[in-house]
């Protein structure tokens, strides 16, 4: 059954066309995230996680990705992953740390006011 999030991305589409348009999707990562899928493989790790930015229809989102990797064989494997859009919680991240460095600064200016 499609997530909320697949249908933001994909609309009504079934696994198949999912899994197609997903191959088309604008990764800004797709080198690193594609190597550290591969270091999973070579060196029998049970899965990874990791995040980074796709681009679909002109907007950005972050998504955290996480699979689990069984071995079927030489060179052979069965990957299970789950993709979530994490992009709300690294906007929260960002104003945090734009609001902290905000405070900084206050307080080294606040020898001034004094």
């Amino acid at each position: 059954m499609p997530t909320e999030f697949s249908r933001k991305l994909f609309g009504d589409c079934t696994p198949e066309e999912i899994v197609r348009q997903w191959l088309q999707i604008k990764v800004l990562e797709r080198e690193e995230i594609d190597r550290r899928a591969r270091e999973a493989l070579i060196k029998g790790l049970p899965g990874y996680e990791q995040e980074y930015r796709i681009v679909r229809s002109g907007r950005t989102y972050w998504v955290q990705e996480k699979v689990t990797i069984t071995t079927l064989g030489p060179d052979s494997f069965w990957l299970v992953g789950f993709v979530a859009d994490v992009s709300g919680l690294r906007a929260a991240e960002l104003a945090h740390r734009a609001s902290e460095e905000h405070l900084k600064q206050m307080i080294g200016h606040a020898n001034c006011l004094l």
